[in-house]
């Protein structure tokens, strides 16, 4: 029988050391260049490009496109001009054999080229996937995925597995379901999450636990959302917060390292309240120095004649290096707090003039104590808002730094954010922040009857660059305060028990005190490698209507 041998090396791996050798290669032509006599052919595989030296008269590579698999025999001689891109750039192969092995058409998506329209790319997903930015991005996603692994267990956590076919409930976003097919009238629900499970495997006894997650979730689509994504997903049983935050503060510190080459020391840890009072968000991006400081008490102790009657008086720092290269700040700035989405009219600017300082009495001492208090220096602006939200000035903080695009001097700037409340109000109803799983702190149990609207949780969120990674909370791990929280959330006995009756069971049974993780692989890759679209970490993902393009589903079934 005669046995091909299709490659004694891959196109990433030959270099001064291998001169003089006679080898085989295998792979995809990436592009070729007739110089007459001579050709140069660079053969990639997914380990990298190796330059081939093909004489005219030996082989015409004109009658061979681009993509065609092709594999060849020759020697290795070392490159009269060096390719300091590439690893195998120093050498190149001249060629005395060469077979195609499959032919390809003309392919209809330029490989590597950004610009390609984004339908096409996801219909030619299998093409797409060869350009270097994907396929370093599948790879660096896999080796993500040990580095967790090998953390982890060394946390002597277990690898464990929960269903994807699951019971269907009613909190979160929408469910897939997957009909039963023994009976049509009942369905399985796609897993949003292993919430429960994992609940469930800290009363098994397992104590540690993660896995990667495959989560289904139907919700309107962004550039960092897909319906079908990865989650890594972990509980831990005897443990509070603070442990829970301190053993993945370490893993987000290495992986930053290792993917990034940040070096970050900690991750500062602020309350859901500082969060909102500083930036205005749950979710701020602290790579820029932007925050909010109430002035109300220094504004009216010092009875400066601004407003009347007394409102809530905000100032925000803008720092020098913000607009040092603009010209027109000023206008700048007026435009971005009167666009639309923000609309505030009423606004003082101090800086080494105050700008609209006729319709203000601010003093020269009051103004010296301002920027004492904001921390600001002589070329700082400071801008002051009255009676304004802060979630509104959270889209005018945002809106500043997009407006005026300062050089930042972090890449990654990680954050948690700690005790959440436990329930907000949606249509005059109250709904969980997190689920309704997530334990409140213990001194403000006493409030749940009364006063639920000011209870604290025991949650936490990472941030980065302004994105929520992932979160999680310490649970709920007795019955009687998860069933309180269910009737809290307005759950009928109906719903409480065909939704969660076997978990309610499985708390009367000597549950420990646990509490989990979970982190969204595809928005972490994103930010380790200021990606902004998750899409380009996902081998096939869908489009923002859900469709997959490649295989054309969703589609009828016959």
């Amino acid at each position: 029988m005669n046995i091909i041998k299709y490659r004694t090396h891959t196109c990433g791996e030959l270099n001064t050391n291998n001169i003089g050798q006679y080898v085989i290669l295998s792979g995809w032509i990436h592009n070729i260049r007739n110089f007459g006599y001579f050709s140069f052919l660079d053969l990639r595989d997914r380990f990298g490009i190796t330059q081939l030296k093909i004489n005219n008269q030996i082989y015409n590579t004109s009658v061979i496109s681009n993509e065609s698999i092709i594999t060849i025999k020759g020697t290795v001689l070392e490159r009269s001009k060096i390719n300091e891109n590439l690893y195998t750039g120093k050498i190149e192969v001249l060629v005395n054999k060469i077979k195609v092995l499959n032919d390809s058409k003309k392919i209809p998506i330029i490989i590597a080229n950004k610009k390609n329209n984004e339908s096409i790319r996801l219909k030619y997903r299998y093409l797409d996937l060869r350009s270097e930015l994907l396929t370093n991005n599948i790879i660096m996603r896999n080796k993500t995925y040990i580095e967790i692994r090998k953390y982890l267990l060394n946390c002597s956590f277990l690898e464990i597995d929960t269903p994807i076919l699951s019971v269907p409930t009613s909190e979160g976003a929408r469910n897939f379901t997957v009909k039963y097919r023994f009976d049509q009238k009942y369905s399985y629900s796609l897993s949003q999450s292993p919430q429960i499970f994992k609940q469930l495997l800290m009363i098994g006894g397992f104590d540690k636990y993660f896995q990667f997650a495959k989560c289904f979730r139907d919700e309107d689509f962004r550039r960092n959302r897909q319906i079908e994504f990865t989650q890594l997903d972990c509980e831990m049983s005897f443990i509070n917060s603070d442990e829970i935050l301190k053993i993945f503060e370490r893993l987000i510190i290495i992986l930053i390292k290792k993917f990034n080459g940040e070096n970050i020391k900690r991750i500062k840890r602020i309350t859901y309240k500082e969060a909102i009072e500083k930036y205005g968000t749950d979710k701020p991006d602290t790579r820029y120095s932007l925050k909010f400081t109430n002035i109300t008490k220094l504004v009216f102790n010092d009875n400066i004649n601004i407003v009347k009657p007394k409102k809530q008086t905000i100032a925000i720092k803008i720092p020098f290096y913000f607009f040092k290269n603009n010209n027109n700040v000023y206008k700048s700035l007026i435009k971005t707090v009167k666009t639309n989405d923000i609309k505030i009219k009423d606004i003082v600017f101090i800086s080494n003039n105050i700008v609209n300082k006729a319709k203000y009495n601010i003093t020269k001492k009051i103004k010296n104590n301002i920027k004492k208090l904001v921390k600001a220096s002589k070329k700082d602006i400071i801008v002051i808002f009255f009676d304004q939200n802060f979630l509104k000035l959270g889209k005018l903080r945002k809106t500043i730094y997009k407006t005026l695009r300062p050089k930042l001097k972090k890449k990654i700037s990680p954050l948690w954010i700690t005790k959440f409340p436990l329930f907000k109000q949606v249509n005059n109803k109250l709904k969980s922040v997190h689920h309704p799983f997530t334990a409140p702190i213990p001194e403000h149990i006493k409030y749940l009857k009364t006063k639920p609207e000011i209870v604290k949780s025991q949650s936490y969120d990472l941030i980065i660059n302004g994105i929520e990674i992932g979160g999680g909370s310490i649970r709920i791990n007795k019955k009687d305060l998860q069933k309180k929280i269910f009737s809290i959330l307005g759950y009928s006995k109906q719903k409480i028990k065909v939704e969660f009756g076997f978990f309610l069971e499985a708390l009367e049974f000597g549950t420990p005190p646990h509490g989990g993780i979970a982190f969204g692989i595809e928005r972490l890759m994103s930010i380790l490698t200021l990606e902004k679209d998750i899409k380009n970490f996902i081998a096939f993902p869908k489009n923002k209507y859900g469709i997959d393009l490649m295989c054309k589903t969703p589609r009828k079934i016959f």
